[in-house]
This record gives C-alpha cells, sequence and structure tokens, in this order.
C-alpha cells in the first residue's frame, strides 16, 4: 500500500507530502527513540529488504535512515514498518531513504525528497518537534562543482529547519579522517586512516 492512497495524506507535488490529519499521533519524549544509519549500496534487491528487516528487529531499530538506496521515490506502507526514499540520480545511484515503524510514521506532518541525495522528514513529537535529514556526500573524487552544489542544498535545507525544532543530521558523508595525530586522538580516537590523508570532509 502507498501513503498516495491514504485519505490523511496529500501531495505538495511529487516530491513533497505534507499530512492533512487535523489530529497527528504525538511522539512522546518519555518513550526511548532508536535511531540507526546504513548505507545499504542498493535496495533494489529483495534480499537485500530482508536483510533490513532483520537488522530492524536485531537492533530494536524506531527509524533507520538510507543511503545510497538507489530506488526511485516512493512511499510504501507495510506491515510493521513506512519507507519513503527520494529518487536516484539518472544514472540510478545514489537515493536517500528512511524506513520507521508506522507507528512513528502516522506522526509525520511533512517530509521532502530535496534531491537524490538529501530527503527531510518533521515528526511530530512532544515537548517539541524533530525534523531528520538524511544525507548521501559525493566522493572526495567527484568534481568540484558536484560537492559545492550537495553543500549548498544541505545548508538550504538546514535553514528551512524551524529554530524550535530538535534537528538530527544523518548520513554517509564520505569522510577519510587521515592519519591520526597527537592533537586529534581525542577527536577521533582510533578510527583514523594511518595510509590516507584527510579528504575535504575529514
Amino acid at each position: 500500500d502507498s501513503l498516495a492512497n491514504d485519505p490523511s495524506w496529500q501531495d505538495g507535488d511529487v516530491r513533497t507530502g505534507i499530512s492533512k490529519g487535523s489530529r497527528l499521533p504525538k511522539i512522546s519524549a518519555n518513550k526511548i527513540t532508536r535511531f540507526g544509519f546504513w548505507n545499504t549500496r542498493s535496495l533494489k534487491k529483495q534480499e537485500t529488504m530482508e536483510m533490513l528487516n532483520k537488522e530492524c528487529e536485531s537492533y530494536n531499530l524506531d527509524i533507520l535512515t538510507l543511503a545510497e538506496t538507489r530506488l526511485d521515490q516512493q512511499r510504501v506502507i507495510g506491515d510493521q514498518r513506512t519507507l519513503i526514499t527520494s529518487s536516484s540520480s539518472a544514472e540510478g545511484r545514489n537515493g536517500v531513504g528512511i524506513y520507521l515503524k508506522n507507528t512513528l510514521a502516522r506522526s509525520i506532518i511533512k517530509y521532502s525528497c530535496i534531491n537524490d541525495r538529501i530527503l527531510q522528514v518533521r515528526l511530530n513529537t512532544k515537548p517539541v518537534k524533530i525534523t531528520i535529514t538524511v544525507s548521501y556526500a559525493p566522493t572526495n573524487v567527484s568534481e568540484d562543482d558536484q560537492k559545492d552544489a550537495f553543500y549548498t542544498s544541505l545548508q538550504r535545507a538546514m535553514d528551512n529547519v524551524s529554530q524550535h525544532d530538535i534537528h538530527l543530521i544523518a548520513g554517509d558523508f564520505n569522510a577519510n579522517l587521515g592519519k591520526q595525530t597527537k592533537s586529534s586522538l581525542l577527536i577521533m580516537g582510533n578510527h583514523a586512516l594511518q595510509d590516507q590523508e584527510c579528504s575535504d570532509y575529514g
């Protein structure tokens, strides 16, 4: 089933969904909500979706943000979870998404598929609302104009978030942390790549 067929939803355009329900359920801050992120490399295969469900159950995740889904823009309601994805690029690459329990999906105020690398979802939570921005940055070897365009779009999306919201940013920023130094030990811990230089995102 699709959210497009749900009478409590309407499409502002192909890339935006806005709930027109007058009384959305609120997610309470008193309840623990578990978030996760996964670069899926592709969600086109059925076995990958099965693995996705298995991992969500294994880690008891309420919300899983996704990168490199390589799917078309869609909103699909399953028995227990809802999948929202942005469109992949014209070459069938990139794509981001969010996979959340249906109990939380009913509290979505709005979602925006900004482009094939950025998706934004706003939830009706209390005492304050939560906006989640999912992103997938170009790799360091990408053209500078591609990287600049991504960060310009990301900054614009962040600027549009209400100052009263809790803003969570999740994604794959394709960063290499570079060689570990004495001064960076407290920041990077043991996660540096000793044989690589720091990337533009590091």
